[in-house]
């Protein structure tokens, strides 16, 4: 028996694509994990790629053959240039799950610009905080809204402030600091304020729009 196995495996080792395919059309699973084995780190380099969450890339390509076994065992599918098909299920899986995250990642959004959304935060005064934040430009409010309260990664919330993840960065070090100073400025009557403290400017600088 296991000499049997060892000389399935060595025959489809030397089998083209396309004999490969319709070895599995002919029920033997052996021509597929052949397959696999050749176009498993095409399909999770070009998951990586399209993918927002490069972390998903394996599960995404074992998706997209998951879905062309069930097809080639149903008749259809490829007959022959398995990886361009390949590459192209992956792409459109990858894609799917984009957009699937992005808009669960909206619906967190917009549930936080409820009203409620700024009283939620923990112990800080919430007229002195809702004034604060209230001052911030809308787009330091959105990032705020975002990675601090929602928890969302710089990728996810790029989509709501219209620059990339690294834009993301440096657009929440500014918000930050700006909410800060803005908090301190609100409350300077219940605390001594720090040395120099003047009534912060937030307005976004006209070079960055920001």
């Amino acid at each position: 028996m296991g000499n049997q196995l060892t000389a399935a495996a060595a025959d489809v080792g030397t089998r083209s694509d396309q004999e490969l395919i319709m070895l599995v059309r002919d029920g033997r699973p052996e021509a597929f994990e052949e397959l696999f084995r050749r176009h498993k780190r095409a399909a999770e380099y070009m998951a990586r790629r399209e993918s927002d969450n490069a972390s998903d890339a394996e599960d995404i390509a074992a998706e997209a053959f998951l879905s062309i076994l069930a097809s080639l065992c149903a008749g259809k599918g490829p007959d022959q240039h398995f990886r361009s098909y390949l590459l192209t299920v992956t792409r459109r899986m990858a894609h799917r799950r984009n957009t699937r995250a992005r808009r669960l990642a909206r619906l967190a959004h917009d549930r936080a610009l409820e009203p409620a959304g700024i009283g939620q935060l923990p112990d800080l005064e919430p007229s002195t905080m809702t004034r604060a934040f209230e001052s911030l430009p809308p787009r330091w409010q959105t990032v705020l809204r975002c990675v601090d309260i929602q928890g969302m990664a710089h990728a996810e919330a790029a989509a709501y402030v219209n620059v990339g993840a690294n834009g993301v960065a440096s657009l929440l070090v500014r918000a930050r600091k700006g909410l800060r100073l803005a908090y301190l400025w609100e409350d300077r009557e219940n605390f001594p304020a720090p040395p120099g403290l003047r009534r912060p400017d937030n307005r976004p600088a006209k070079a960055t729009g920001d």
